[in-house]
């Protein structure tokens, strides 16, 4: 008993005192011979036991330490690789050199099913960012038509200004010459431009896409720009809640599932003013509400979406308690999925749009306009050869609506007009990569105005060709139709409203017409990051607030955005001019310009905080009339053009018209972010400090002359604007 232990106590001291041995070598991939990255390579005894394991570094290099003599088997495991195993014998105290060569093998996946794009069903819950959206709204601000009179003097000679006291601006407003879709459906205006708040909710938005030129030959009209606004479907898994509250505006938004695998979306925000109100001791200039509520619902082959959205908008006039204000509502029903053999959608919408204000001159006047649109589509997408056809028919029903009631009168009507106008048209559009550096899409659209007895012929393109790896360069040219409106015959040769206008104005709807070419470069500069520079020239006819002139507007847009990474954000800076020409020989020539700077940046404050800012300057560029030739006849300029038109009638306003002044928005926000448990849910409570500048330096939504009658001016007088508040997901 006692030889046997000393034995074994001689044999383990012995074993300890043996040095151990290593192999090292580097794993390489067969048949390239490229480096194995972070491949497994471990050693096991007799027993199966692991001795050593290493992982491989960049240069596929491994070292096994601390191997007991004897044989050992090796393993090597990669994602990519074939599995290798071999028997090796270590010396005491040596090291074996073993290169290792593993057989490239990519990994087997389960079988992938794809689905038509029209058995897609629930696929789109994920929102876009929320600098996607800020770049959208910011660039379809200052492009084109963005600044229209909510009422030129009813009482001034026909041609001439209007007194500056009695005009009203409404940012936006006017159903002028830019095409917005919400889900299919025709919305006028809307995004929220008074800075309180995101433009449009973020978290409801799967997409926002601004075509300054070349857009698919399915957009109809958008003389000056287009914007494709998708929503996302809801949450098809479980209830959620999120939303937020501050001292100056408020916002929900509700998603879940349904019965029957339908899912709900829904969103609502509101700007009250509450604390404003008794810190400037009278009401708060702006009013603002918005919803949408999106449904889903899944039939057999397809999908049913349905949309609807509304927001009212308006402003406190001087010294005046009531309001003028506008308001948008719009609505769509899609289904999407099998269509006639085919992958395609049928859309029916409508949109609408009004605005109202009282003119306190000679006459209390009370005006009012509305401009509703409604329109049936069907879209069919088909692969031809190596090509993808898009192609489809719509029909669209346009009315406009004016009217003018007189306090004297007891508010009975003094003037309505009515116009009409109904288009029908067709469209096909290829898309094409003939190479893997190119891509082509090309389009034409046909269209027949019924009322004008008009039919049209729009034909639009696109190359893309991708330059390097990391860089994209897109020419996109087309033509554009739509209906615009003429002012109505409802004054005498004074200016001054005859007795008998009380009667129904006749008012026709025109076809304008507009050219478009781009060209824009999207480059990558590095992960994450993306630089674009566009430029375009547009060419405007046929607009009837520049009778007898021809428009034109060119400019560029560069920006730089990072959509990942802890901190993201972006910059950007616009500058567009504009200038027209009689067509008699180019007799005169007006002139403006506008810039736009604008940047935001989000990033991460400590451990759980979180800082915002965003800045945006604008400013008008000199104007100046040009006199060409022994004519010495100036034209208007394009600021007393527009002074001449009517937001409230809808009347299209030329493509040139922008404030005169400079303004400066600047928002800093700062929140911290908890995330508890609530009944094994987790939740996030995330209070916020937001200061924003002086109102009477921003550029708001609404405007109004000062008593030196220099516009614009805010309606509010607060110099700045701290908003307390805090925001929730559950």
């Amino acid at each position: 008993m006692f030889l046997t232990l000393a034995l074994a106590l001689v044999t383990a001291t012995a074993a300890d005192t043996v040095p151990s041995g290593a192999v090292r070598g580097v794993v390489q991939s067969d048949p390239s011979g490229f480096p194995v990255t972070l491949a497994v390579v471990e050693a096991r005894d007799r027993t199966g036991t692991a001795s050593a394991r290493a992982i491989t570094d960049s240069t596929g290099a491994y070292e096994l330490r601390g191997i007991t003599p004897g044989r050992h088997t090796l393993f090597v495991r990669h994602l990519e690789h074939a599995a290798l195993s071999l028997e090796v014998l270590v010396p005491s105290g040596a090291v074996v050199p073993l290169d290792l060569t593993m057989r490239y093998q990519p990994l087997a996946l389960d079988t992938l099913h794809a689905l038509r794009a029209g058995q897609i069903r629930m696929g789109d819950t994920i929102g876009t960012a929320r600098h996607e959206v800020a770049l959208v709204d910011s660039r379809a601000l200052d492009e084109g038509s963005g600044m229209g009179n909510a009422l030129p003097s009813p009482t001034g000679p026909e041609g001439t200004q209007p007194d500056p006291a009695e005009v009203f601006q409404v940012r936006g407003a006017a159903a002028d010459l830019k095409l917005v879709l919400l889900d299919g459906a025709p919305v006028y205006a809307p995004f929220h431009m008074g800075g309180l708040m995101d433009a449009f909710e973020p978290g409801v938005l799967r997409s926002a896409r601004l075509y300054l030129g070349g857009a698919p030959a399915r957009f109809d009209g958008g003389l000056s720009y287009v914007v494709d606004l998708a929503t996302r479907g809801g949450n098809a898994e479980r209830h959620a809640l999120a939303g937020s509250v501050d001292v100056v505006s408020s916002r929900a938004v509700a998603e879940g599932p349904l019965p029957g695998g339908a899912t709900y979306l829904a969103s609502g925000r509101v700007v009250h003013g509450a604390w404003i109100r008794g810190v400037e001791g009278r009401p708060f200039p702006y009013r603002y509400r918005d919803g949408l509520l999106r449904l889903d619902v899944p039939l057999a082959g397809g999908v049913l979406r349905a949309t609807g959205f509304g927001n009212r908008e308006g402003a406190r006039l001087e010294g005046d308690h009531s309001f003028a204000g506008w308001q948008n509502g719009a609505g769509s029903i899609r289904y999407r999925g099998g269509v006639l053999g085919e992958d395609g959608e049928l859309t029916a919408a409508g949109g609408s749009f009004a605005a109202g204000v009282r003119h306190y001159g000679d006459h209390l006047l009370e005006q009012r306009g509305y401009t509703r649109r409604a329109r049936v589509a069907l879209d069919l997408s088909s692969p031809l050869g190596p090509a993808r056809v898009r192609y489809g028919v719509s029909h669209d029903f346009t009315r406009v609506s004016y009217e003018v009631d007189e306090a004297a009168l007891g508010w009975q009507p003094l003037v309505r007009t009515h116009s009409f106008g109904a288009t029908t048209a067709a469209y096909a559009d290829a898309s094409w990569q003939p190479s893997s550096r190119v891509r082509l899409r090309g389009g034409v659209r046909g269209d027949l105005f019924a009322y004008s007895a008009r039919s049209t012929l729009s034909p639009r393109g696109a190359v893309t060709w991708l330059v390097g790896e990391r860089a994209a360069l897109t020419l996109a040219a087309g033509r554009y139709h739509q209906y615009v409106r003429t002012r109505p015959s409802d004054r005498s040769a004074d200016g001054t409203f005859a007795d008998s206008v009380r009667r129904n104005v006749a008012a026709d709807l025109v076809v304008a017409e507009a050219k478009h070419v781009s060209v824009g470069l999207d480059q990558e500069l590095m992960d994450g990051v993306r630089l674009g520079v566009e430029g375009f020239y547009k060419r405007f006819h046929g607009v009837p607030t520049l009778p007898g002139r021809a428009a034109y507007t060119s400019g560029m847009d560069v920006w730089v955005r990072r959509g990942v990474g802890p901190v993201t954000g972006w910059a950007g800076y616009t500058l567009s001019w504009s200038w027209s020409l009689l067509d008699r020989g180019l007799s005169a020539e007006d002139f403006v310009g506008r810039q736009v700077l604008s940047a935001g940046v989000r990033a991460p404050l400590g451990k759980a905080g979180q800082v915002r800012a965003r800045f945006q300057y604008g400013s008008s560029l000199s104007a100046s009339d040009l006199v060409y030739g022994d004519e010495a006849t100036t034209a208007a300029s394009f600021t007393g053009a527009t002074q001449q038109t009517t937001a409230l009638q809808s009347a299209a306003e030329p493509p040139l018209a922008v404030p005169d002044d400079e303004y400066l928005r600047v928002d800093v926000e700062l929140s911290r972010t908890w995330k508890p448990l609530v009944a094994g849910r987790r939740t996030e409570l995330t209070p916020y400090f937001r200061l924003i500048n002086a109102l009477d330096q921003r550029e708001p939504l609404f405007y109004q002359p000062g008593p030196d009658g220099k516009l614009p001016r805010s309606p509010s007088s607060l110099p700045v604007l701290p908003v307390l508040g805090v925001e929730w997901k559950l």
